[in-house]
């Protein structure tokens, strides 16, 4: 197997973090104009695809956020239940 050159990953890095970047933009931007917060939103908002948001790193990521993404509705915590 061979070993990945250093740019090569410097440069994963470096699209990693602005795809990050550009998550977190879209996640404030839905979030402070109370829309709901859905994989399919967060794609449409910050121009990334659907496949990428379902990449096990940024799976990972978004568990970050306070409420939970999910696929098709926004879900409240259940403390907004009562």
């Amino acid at each position: 197997m061979k070993r990945q050159n250093n740019g090569i990953i410097e440069y994963q890095k470096n699209k990693r973090n602005d795809t990050m970047s550009r998550i977190d933009e879209a996640y404030e931007y839905l979030s402070t104009t109370h829309q709901p917060i859905s994989k399919s939103s967060l794609s449409r908002e910050s121009g990334i695809s659907r496949v990428t948001l379902n990449k096990p790193e940024i799976t990972e990521y978004l568990k970050k956020y306070p409420e939970s993404v999910s696929y098709t509705h926004l879900t409240l915590p259940t403390s907004d239940l009562v």
